[in-house]
């Protein structure tokens, strides 16, 4: 499901609190972009993902443990369509954005 209005701008306020803080806005940031780049169909694309994430800091230090982040990349290992892989990766990217180590999940490198 995608992520609505307040969820953005909830995200956002944080982001501006760590700012006036002198923090970074994100604790991680998590490349996705050429995972999401992967040719061969959806089950290419949804490994690659998934072995990006597992392979990332943010999974290795808050996911690994078989609390509900590395539940949710599991999920979407599972997963056996587009609209599926959709649904989990957004709630990974809700779980990111609330969680207290924030990660960005970069879409574009």
């Amino acid at each position: 499901m995608p992520r609505d209005l307040e969820e953005k701008l909830a995200s956002h306020r944080v982001a501006q609190d760590r700012r006036a803080e002198g923090r970074p806005p994100w604790d991680y940031t998590v490349h996705l972009g050429p995972a999401l780049r992967t040719e061969g169909g959806y089950e290419a694309v949804r490994d690659a993902l998934v072995a990006t994430l597992r392979a990332s800091q943010w999974i290795c230090d808050h996911g690994s443990d078989g609390g509900p982040l590395g539940q949710l990349v599991d999920e979407l290992a599972d997963t056996i369509d587009r609209k599926e892989g959709d649904d989990v990766l957004n709630e990974i990217a809700r779980y990111a954005e609330a969680a207290e180590c924030r990660a960005y999940l970069d879409p574009t490198s």
